[in-house]
């Protein structure tokens, strides 16, 4: 959930939480292989070469992110089991879309410092940047 601003005062709608953040960065591992499989799936040029663009990006941001986190809070021991599936009907703007809402959604569990927003900042514009790519590219 995102914070609220009340004059100059930040408030947090949803506690910043170990599981939160656990569950962000699987959720983002998770979504680079199933961008993958998009990537390799989709009949059209414009849309694969964009998921290409993705989902080469994609990991590195999202190990970064991961890094400033354990940097931060210390190791992450447990991860939960993510599944990575595609549905064969699928589409990959909507994919991306919900990925890039859930990030959106979620990116104040994770944590309070301004580096690892700015982290999670650039995946959002990876994210943003490849809708416009996928969506209007023909």
């Amino acid at each position: 959930m995102n914070p609220q601003t009340k004059g100059r005062i930040l408030t947090r709608i949803a506690p910043v939480t170990s599981e939160a953040r656990v569950e962000f960065l699987a959720r983002l591992i998770s979504a680079s292989a199933a961008l993958h499989i998009h990537h390799l799936k989709t009949p059209s040029f414009s849309r694969h070469d964009a998921l290409n663009g993705l989902y080469s990006e994609l990991p590195g941001l999202v190990d970064t992110l991961a890094e400033e986190c354990i940097g931060e809070y210390g190791p992450i021991v447990d991860y939960p089991a993510v599944t990575v599936a595609v549905a064969p009907e699928s589409d990959p703007l909507g994919f991306v879309t919900e990925l890039f809402d859930y990030v959106k959604a979620n990116r104040y569990q994770v944590s309070d410092e301004s580096y690892i927003q700015n982290s999670i900042d650039a995946i959002c514009s990876l994210l943003s940047r490849n809708k416009y790519k996928i969506r209007d590219l023909k």
